[in-house]
C-alpha cells in the first residue's frame, strides 16, 4: 500500500502475533514502532503515545482505534 506523505491515516493490529512492515520511504517511521515497542504494559497513556509520535515527525488525530 502507498499512503502519501501527510494523509491523515490509521491501523490496527488485531492478531496475537506481532504484526510486520516491510519499508517506509523516507527512513525515520521506525522511530515510531521502535518508540511504541518501548511503552511500558498497562493503561494506555495518550500523552506517552504522541510523545512517541512527535519523536517521528508524526501528528496523532482521533482516537486509537481500540476506542473509536
Amino acid at each position: 500500500m502507498f499512503i502519501p506523505r501527510g494523509t491523515p491515516h490509521c491501523f490496527q493490529n488485531t492478531g496475537q502475533d506481532p504484526a510486520r512492515l516491510v519499508m517506509f520511504t523516507p527512513a525515520g517511521m521506525e522511530r515510531f514502532f521502535e518508540g511504541t515497542a518501548k511503552l511500558p504494559p498497562g493503561p494506555f497513556d495518550p500523552q506517552a503515545y504522541r510523545a512517541v509520535a512527535h519523536s517521528a515527525w508524526m501528528e496523532v488525530v482521533g482516537k486509537p482505534l481500540a476506542e473509536a
